[in-house]
């Protein structure tokens, strides 16, 4: 038997075998670096957040961006120093949002309606009266 990463001789070009150990480290080594940076984006979302509700006369400027692959919204703040900060994510923009007006930030008006209108365009539509009478079953042919 060959010992693992020798090449094995064959008909075809050799090529050389990678050992499985060696896959496994290097598929390893990719995931712990993208936990880490997971873990380092979500702590500086944090640490922008707390900052901004710790002094609010910081925040110059409130406002969404839109992401058109999530079809969702992220919350920034524009700070009076010039610099920009993610604030929340499209799943906690609920929360930050309730936080923020704790502390007198509110979002402007032409972002709040943008907000409304694509909650609104996600919502199914209502269904009629008479099919939830029915329990829900469409009418029989």
């Amino acid at each position: 038997m060959l010992p693992i990463g020798v090449a094995i001789p064959c008909g075809a070009p050799t090529n050389r075998v990678i050992p499985m150990v060696n896959l496994i480290a290097a598929t390893l080594a990719i995931v712990v670096v993208l936990g880490f940076a997971w873990r380092r984006g979500m702590a500086a979302k944090r640490q922008n957040l707390a900052a901004v509700l710790a002094q609010p006369a910081l925040v110059e400027r409130l406002y969404l961006r839109r992401d058109t692959e999530l079809d969702a919204f992220w919350l920034h703040a524009r700070l009076a120093s010039g610099r920009k900060r993610l604030l929340a994510p499209p799943w906690e923009l609920d929360a930050a949002l309730g936080q923020l007006a704790a502390v007198g930030i509110e979002l402007p008006a032409e972002d709040r309606r943008a907000l409304q209108t694509q909650r609104a365009a996600k919502q199914p539509p209502q269904a009629d009266a008479t099919a939830s009478a029915r329990g829900g079953r469409p009418d029989a042919c």
